[in-house]
């Protein structure tokens, strides 16, 4: 598991277990206060409440807390997550009249529970969005060198919320001979002939040059590094904080010496996921059975064409397949020939557009995942024609073909619209890095994020 996902899950999963614990109270109190007696021990709508609410605030992305965000705008987030899981769970008991099921459900137990819970979860998050913004300041990283590849860097991190703060020291390159480096338990001192260039703590060492380094820089660099200092190379800060590789920046070497890969290397961790994929994939075909027929007559009594639509796309090693959707375009979309996707593509038509935003229309894939065609995850199949003019134009593109193409995948969760040989080129980063660090941990995040996109219409 990536050291990132490891980090923020155990944050989420603790906020998830005292939440889990101030609903409960929460309810339990308030039922006290008004009937006297205590909750039962178990008690499956209570379950279900709690799973809900839980949901219902992931969706609304209160799990993880930014280091700069808005205190107030956090809490009314979380209000509003709870406020709708309530209006949903009282939906549900109001149509299936199961009041008489449970006390937790009685007419005011419940409503009175949740705003309780409300107000406390609200201002727990309220205290530690504040705490986080005082106490936390993005760290320092140094880059040494004047590269093209670490103005990349430098230019990719100033539009990312990841990672930290990056501070160029203005060097050529025939000035790394002079660079002399200084660590302490408290600062890093690094100094040139021009005087002292950054005093003060940092969270590391950048390397951005394409020279060789000389011997008394590595010498120092070392000494930097058994004193606690990290040093990365360009590609090494983009895997571990932009979460991609930079293709554009990498060589043949990187890839023979790095660690990872471990999808393509294991067997076993092939047909684990194979298995698990054909679980998920028979019960998501019968459990959205119902969802299909009601798509179907949907889709074509509100445009001309047939309810489903078939395309030709490259799946592992480069094999065709044809890849079923819900059909969301007008039945001339391609009559001129493929055509990138577009925002506000007028070719998509009303009832299409929905089935985009909630992905709905990619429900028939499953039968492509049954057959072994896609994997629920892994990096998006792209169109034959398409795939040919990007493997011209962008370094390893061919790499992403080495697994099974996903129904979702890292590269649609972090960076969802594509329609340029520009975004093929970010999204193909992500699902490298995907690929590389690979394990069912990151696959049930990749899912659960997706479960948020699904819920929050970002689908285009």
């Amino acid at each position: 598991m990536p050291k990132w996902l490891s980090a923020r899950a155990s944050f989420g999963v603790l906020l998830a277990c005292i939440d889990s614990i101030s609903l409960y109270s929460s309810i339990g109190i308030v039922h006290y206060y008004r009937l006297g007696f205590w909750i039962p021990n178990f008690d499956w709508q209570l379950a279900a409440i709690v799973g809900v609410t839980l949901l219902t605030l992931y969706v609304m992305n209160v799990y993880y807390l930014d280091r700069m965000g808005n205190p107030l705008r956090t809490a009314i987030r979380t209000f509003t997550a709870v406020a709708v899981s309530g209006a949903t769970i009282a939906s549900v008991v109001y149509v299936t009249k199961s009041t008489d099921v449970s006390t937790v459900l009685w007419r005011g137990n419940l409503p009175l529970g949740l705003v309780v819970f409300g107000v406390w979860a609200s201002v727990l998050r309220y205290l530690a969005q504040i705490a986080l913004n005082r106490f936390t300041r993005d760290p320092n990283w140094i880059v040494i060198g004047n590269s093209e590849r670490g103005r990349a860097l430098i230019d990719d991190q100033s539009r990312s919320a990841m990672g930290g703060k990056l501070l160029p020291l203005t060097t050529s390159e025939h000035d790394l001979d002079y660079i002399h480096i200084e660590t302490t338990a408290e600062s890093l001192k690094i100094s040139a002939q021009q005087g002292t260039m950054f005093e003060g703590k940092a969270a590391g060492i950048i390397l951005a040059t394409d020279e060789v380094l000389p011997k008394n820089l590595v010498s120092q660099l070392m000494h930097a590094r058994l004193g606690g200092i990290t040093i990365l190379e360009v590609a090494d800060y983009y895997e571990q904080f932009l979460l991609r590789l930079p293709v554009m920046q990498l060589k043949d070497g990187w890839f023979a010496m790095s660690q990872g890969f471990a999808l393509l290397q294991h067997d076993v961790q092939l047909k684990i996921k194979r298995i698990l994929d054909i679980l998920a994939a028979s019960f998501g075909l019968i459990l959205f059975a119902p969802v299909f027929l009601i798509v179907a007559v949907l889709v074509r009594t509100t445009s001309q064409g047939p309810a489903f639509y078939s395309q030709v796309r490259s799946g592992r090693l480069d094999r065709e397949f044809r890849l079923h959707k819900f059909r969301t375009m007008v039945t001339n979309a391609e009559e001129n020939g493929p055509q990138w996707a577009q925002n506000n593509d007028p070719r998509i038509t009303p009832i299409g557009r929905l089935l985009r935003k909630t992905r709905i229309d990619e429900l028939p894939q499953l039968w492509n995942v049954l057959v072994g065609q896609m994997s629920f995850i892994g990096p998006r199949p792209e169109r034959p024609d398409f795939n040919r003019e990007l493997k011209k134009q962008i370094p390893y593109y061919d790499l992403r073909h080495l697994v099974n193409p996903g129904i979702t995948g890292w590269a649609q969760v972090m960076y969802p619209y594509g329609a340029s040989v520009q975004d093929s080129r970010k999204k193909l980063e992500y699902d490298l890095y995907y690929i590389k660090n690979y394990s069912l941990a990151f696959d049930l995040y990749i899912a659960l994020r997706t479960v948020r996109v699904v819920f929050s219409w970002a689908g285009r």
